[in-house]
């Protein structure tokens, strides 16, 4: 996935979010939607994304280090929710 591919999709997500409407709290339906969605990938693949720029429009203000803590807070949430057991402090071997 490339910026490029993302970068008017992504500021939407971070508007809808602080307007209360969080990933997590949808992601059974999308499921429903696309059966193949696994929010282990959506890590993976944000992971692979470089936020290098803002798109050339927005709905509101946003700055570029904004958007960067948004996909990176998201690429932690979503790992989390793949991998439950590995919050802080659990699932680590002692």
């Amino acid at each position: 996935m490339s910026w490029e591919s993302s970068r008017a999709v992504t500021p939407l997500k971070y508007f809808l979010e602080k307007a209360g409407f969080r990933v997590e709290d949808c992601f059974a339906d999308a499921q429903q939607k696309d059966g193949g969605l696994d929010p282990g990938m959506i890590s993976l693949l944000l992971d692979s994304v470089a936020v290098k720029e803002l798109p050339d429009y927005l709905i509101a203000p946003l700055s570029l280090d904004e958007l960067r803590a948004y996909v990176d807070e998201l690429k932690r949430r979503m790992a989390l929710m793949a991998y439950p057991a590995q919050t802080e402090g659990e699932g680590t071997p002692t």
